[in-house]
């Protein structure tokens, strides 16, 4: 079971494992010397303002982003079925309060990223944006592949159906949404642009890994996507599954080892 959970997250597992090291890509910080065993799987602070949460390298789960939006926290994906009390506990471990997550944008239906969707807004009213192509799948079941692994998911009410192209003004924050359709029809990554002495353009990806090969996801709108988020030239990627890469050159060359994977495959 766990190496299928893995074949279904990952673009190309053997290519990850033999590239995911220093002075290859894709490399991040999150591991040490290329050996994911001491990978962090603490709550870290990705830049200030800006955490991860969640369980990094686990088949089941994506990581979770937490933008501190002063009035209110914004998450990027809720992580796996079963993972909001962890989740509750990293935003606490940070210093965080939980009941300040007010808005989740979930960058695709699967269950990996939407699996808490539905205790989040049970248990704080949170607010839940996704694209509209992906409304039907978080609000059913039919189509996050839960059922796939033997999980249980909990359909989800989605409050704001989004198109791509928006610009959301959440707390003191301005988050673009960015349609990056392949992986899923309604894929949306999303970014903020920071201001201040160090100017910095954080990109939110989802699962810019993809894979890219499951039926239905055409080719070429997937090249497209990863051509589209390589011109935004983000200073700091937030990867679904394989954590943070900094700096921008770190970043590029992340989404251009996938964008080249599906050119060249």
């Amino acid at each position: 079971m766990k190496n299928e959970v893995r074949r279904f997250l990952s673009l190309s597992q053997r290519e990850i494992e033999r590239d995911f090291k220093p002075g290859n890509p894709p490399y991040s910080p999150f591991f040490k010397g290329g050996d994911k065993k001491e990978l962090s799987l603490r709550p870290d602070e990705v830049w200030p303002g800006i955490y991860r949460i969640g369980r990094l390298w686990d088949d089941y789960d994506c990581c979770v982003y937490v933008i501190d939006a002063q009035s209110e926290l914004v998450l990027v994906d809720a992580g796996t079925c079963g993972s909001f009390n962890e989740l509750v506990d990293d935003l606490e471990e940070l210093g965080l309060e939980p009941k300040q997550v007010r808005t989740i944008i979930a960058t695709h239906c699967h269950f990996d990223h939407v699996g808490s969707l539905a205790e989040f807004k049970e248990k704080f009213g949170t607010r839940v944006m996704a694209h509209k192509l992906e409304t039907k799948a978080i609000e059913t079941g039919e189509g996050t592949h839960a059922e796939r692994f033997g999980l249980e998911y909990k359909p989800c009410k989605v409050d704001v159906s989004l198109e791509g192209g928006e610009t959301l003004k959440l707390g003191q924050c301005e988050l673009k949404i960015v349609p990056t359709p392949g992986h899923t029809p309604g894929h949306i990554a999303c970014y903020l642009d920071l201001a201040g002495d160090e100017k910095k353009r954080i990109l939110f990806g989802g699962d810019v890994n993809g894979p890219y090969r499951l039926p239905g996801e055409p080719r070429a709108q997937a090249i497209a996507s990863l051509q589209r988020l390589m011109a935004l030239k983000a200073d700091i990627l937030c990867e679904g599954h394989f954590g943070v890469f900094q700096p921008a050159s770190e970043a590029e060359r992340c989404v251009k080892f996938y964008l080249d994977l599906l050119v060249n495959g």
